[in-house]
């Protein structure tokens, strides 16, 4: 079993995340991983901050080897503009490179991501960032209709929406946490990862072109080129275009951290 650091979005159903560490654990891949880290990625609700506090007193009962990170973005309650998407990306930057200090340090031997929680738009930045930032797998716990309705963090809480300690112990409530211990019906679905650069290559490449130094590496240019993220601007010089000054932002964010 390999030791991992799960970076996993989160909204309002805590189950996406407790549900995939049983997944993990349980082999229902070629392998079986055990998250010795666990980055929460989520908005600063009211209802994913109670999310986040399910998942960490359910962790502390079945799996309190595993230490929870929480990134709750300050001040952002939804995701509803593109500043707000960057926010998320920021985010996971920073989540990712913890897990890059661990890896290096030897506590951890992969680096994994979980697209199931929060809106979709983080589904879809997490996994194009895992295609760009060298993560090791990308997946998604698939559960059935009844599960994802039941597992709704609103379920789990008191009138004074505070969590109920006698809900937690409600067997139809548990089924949405953990549905395979449960023997309820879900999938972990693995998430094709592709490789175009490598990331130092990139990350080496990038800061050249945001020094405006000369470049040498033809086949990296080349490739940002097609891809519509940079333009030449002399010799062997480029400067990132519009369609390239999200990644840019990232990679220069990721430098300074």
């Amino acid at each position: 079993m390999k030791n991992i650091y799960l970076i996993s979005s989160l909204g309002m159903s805590p189950g996406v995340i407790t549900g995939l560490i049983d997944a993990l654990q349980y082999s229902y891949l070629e392998e079986s991983y055990d998250p010795k880290y666990l980055a929460i990625i989520t908005t600063d609700h009211e209802l994913t901050r109670r999310s986040v506090e399910l998942i960490e007193m359910d962790i502390s009962q079945f799996n309190p080897h595993i230490k929870t990170i929480p990134y709750i973005i300050s001040g952002l309650s939804d995701i509803h503009t593109n500043e707000d998407n960057f926010q998320v990306m920021k985010t996971f930057v920073q989540a990712f490179k913890q897990g890059e200090h661990l890896k290096k340090a030897g506590e951890i031997d992969q680096i994994h991501i979980n697209i199931a929680g929060g809106r979709k738009t983080m589904s879809g930045v997490f996994t194009a960032l895992s295609n760009i930032f060298p993560v090791d797998k990308v997946y998604h716990l698939l559960t059935s209709p009844e599960i994802e309705r039941n597992g709704h963090i609103k379920n789990f809480l008191n009138e004074n929406n505070r969590l109920s300690d006698d809900l937690l112990d409600d067997e139809k409530l548990q089924k949405c946490l953990h549905p395979k211990v449960a023997q309820e019906k879900s999938t972990l679905v693995e998430i094709p990862l592709l490789r175009t650069v490598n990331f130092d290559d990139l990350l080496y490449t990038a800061n050249l072109i945001l020094n405006r130094e000369q470049i040498s590496n033809q086949r990296i240019v080349k490739m940002l080129i097609r891809n519509r993220i940079i333009e030449p601007v002399s010799d062997h010089k480029y400067s990132p275009i519009k369609e390239g000054k999200t990644l840019f932002e990232l990679l220069k964010y990721y430098i300074s951290i």
